[in-house]
C-alpha cells in the first residue's frame, strides 16, 4: 500500500515549514556552533570532574588527597569565580574585543587550566617526598596552582557567553 503523504508541521509565525535538526544541521554556520557548543561544553564538564578527581585522589596515585571538606571549599570558589566571569568580567570584556576574538582568546586556555592540574600534583609529591607531609610553603604552592587552573578554567568558560 503506497504511504499516504503527511501533513507538514507549519511554524505558527510564519507559513513555511518547521526545520528539522537534519535540516538545520544542513547550514554549515548552524553545523559550526553546534559542534564548537558541544566540544566547549564537554571540556567545561570534563574540566570539573577531572577537578573533583585530581583533588580526591591520594597524591601517591596522582591527585592532592584533599579530604571533601576542602573540595567543597575549591567547588564553592569555582561557582563564585563563574558568577564573577559571568556578570562582571565577561561584559566588560565583550565592551572592548570582538565575540570572536574572546572565544577564540578564551579556547585557547583550556589546555593551560587542565595542565596545571598535574603539575599541583607534581608539588605535592615533592613536599611529601621530601617531609612526610606538607609543609606552608608546598601547601601554598599547591593552592596556587589550584588558584591558576580555576581562573584559567573559569575564563575559558567566558567561551559560553
Amino acid at each position: 500500500m503506497p504511504r499516504q503523504p503527511t501533513a507538514v508541521r507549519r511554524s505558527s509565525f510564519t507559513d513555511q515549514p518547521r526545520p528539522t535538526a537534519r535540516g538545520l544541521l544542513k547550514i554549515p554556520v548552524i553545523r559550526a556552533l553546534f559542534f564548537s557548543g558541544f566540544f566547549l561544553c564537554y571540556t567545561a564538564t570534563a574540566y570539573d570532574v577531572l577537578l573533583v578527581l585530581f583533588a580526591f585522589t591520594p597524591v601517591s596515585l596522582g591527585g592532592l588527597g584533599f579530604d571533601p571538606e576542602r573540595i567543597g571549599y575549591v567547588l564553592a570558589a569555582a561557582g563564585i569565580g563563574g558568577t564573577f566571569v559571568s556578570l562582571i568580567a565577561l561584559p566588560w570584556v565583550l565592551k572592548r574585543w570582538s565575540p570572536g576574538r574572546v572565544y577564540a582568546r578564551a579556547m585557547a586556555l583550556w589546555p593551560v587550566a587542565f595542565v596545571i592540574l598535574p603539575l599541583t600534583n607534581w608539588a605535592a609529591r615533592l613536599s611529601s617526598a621530601v617531609q612526610g607531609q606538607a609543609d606552608e610553603r608546598s601547601e601554598a604552592m599547591i593552592w596556587v596552582g589550584i588558584v591558576l587552573s580555576l581562573v584559567m578554567a573559569k575564563a575559558a568558560c567566558a567561551a559560553f557567553g
